[in-house]
């Protein structure tokens, strides 16, 4: 069966692969070498997101790198710099910067909650470190419910206040290509 989302939880087991992955970065592999794996070996069919099946191996394979590269108990911002180069080799077009930052905020509401508080600080991260760019984060603001299609137990509260507290760096963003063209005029 193809699809595009994840089905019902059917455990709270995660997909093997993920431990694979952090087995394989953990090795001290050079990026282009952790998205070869990622994408040709590992793949993501019928992969399991927080114990459920999912059908969406873009989105299933960024949920994978998040999960192998995050929880190290710092600073999300210091570990998502700390895999900055390992994000940009797997995920380097505006589709996969779209499905990284969806996993990155299902992990946030699963993992990290305290992160939807500081979204903000997050999205800035992941734009001045060009793991995501601005306009798949301008994307991902405009649409509350995004994730819902990848993730059945999704809470549109969550995403709505995840875009709320992004909201001061998006609006920073757009000031600052607004001033940009200003000048260009000029």
């Amino acid at each position: 069966r193809v699809g595009t989302r994840c089905e019902e939880r059917m455990s709270d087991e995660e997909d093997p692969r993920i431990k694979q992955l952090a087995d394989f970065i953990k090795e001290g592999k050079p990026p282009a070498e952790t998205a070869t794996f990622l994408h040709e070996k590992l793949g993501a069919k019928d992969a399991q997101v927080l114990g459920a099946l999912c059908f969406n191996e873009p989105f299933a394979k960024a949920h994978f790198l998040l999960s192998a590269t995050l929880g190290g108990g710092g600073k999300l911002t210091e570990e998502l710099i700390a895999a900055k180069g390992v994000y940009k080799a797997c995920f380097p077009t505006p589709e996969g910067q779209t499905m990284l930052l969806l996993a990155l905020e299902l992990y946030i509401m699963t993992q990290k909650r305290n992160g939807l508080k500081k979204m903000d600080d997050i999205l800035r991260c992941l734009w001045e470190n060009d793991i995501v760019h601005e306009d798949q984060m301008d994307t991902w603001h405009k649409t509350e419910n995004m994730l819902h299609q990848f993730y059945p137990e999704f809470v549109l509260e969550d995403a709505i206040k995840a875009r709320e507290t992004g909201y001061k760096f998006i609006d920073w963003v757009q000031r600052e290509d607004d001033d940009d063209a200003e000048e260009e005029e000029d």
